[in-house]
């Protein structure tokens, strides 16, 4: 076999690795952005990553032209990776998406958004945007607790 067919037999059994950028944005009254797709399933605003952009700006970018929302600074939640990130794509390729997870409070709406208080999210949400909003649930819910365990009552 030439060099060239083992390349190509080799890409052709590589999966497909897919940078996506994903938006947890709150309200001042701490509730989540969620748009609604096509399909009526409401989601966090994400994309992919741009040709030669990074992900933060590829984020803005999409947020500013799909949903006329401004985006300012951004803080690093996480990374999602791992093989429940794994779709197979109809012709039998394997797809597997690494996400990585912004939180903003620093956006301008210019448009009637939907904000959803996390403890009470509508049914159709995609699992995992469903996921995020719980993760970050929780780890804000941990970190009072963490607080309170070292600085005492709040009030």
């Amino acid at each position: 076999m030439s060099r060239i067919k083992r390349a190509i037999k080799k890409i052709q059994d590589e999966p497909i690795i897919v940078p996506l950028a994903t938006l947890v944005a709150m309200d001042k009254e701490g509730r989540v952005l969620l748009v609604k797709n096509n399909k009526g399933i409401y989601t966090l605003p994400s994309t992919q990553i741009r040709p030669k952009q990074t992900l933060e700006n590829s984020l803005r970018i999409e947020a500013q032209s799909t949903m006329d929302l401004t985006v300012g600074s951004l803080s690093l939640l996480r990374v999602h990776s791992g093989p429940e990130n794994k779709q197979i794509l109809a012709n039998g390729e394997e797809l597997y998406t690494i996400n990585t997870i912004y939180y903003s409070e620093d956006f301008v709406s210019n448009e009637n958004h939907e904000f959803f208080a996390v403890d009470s999210l509508p049914f159709a949400v995609e699992s995992m945007s469903r996921f995020v909003i719980e993760s970050y649930n929780r780890e804000v819910q941990r970190s009072f607790m963490q607080y309170i365990q070292i600085h005492g009552d709040i009030f």
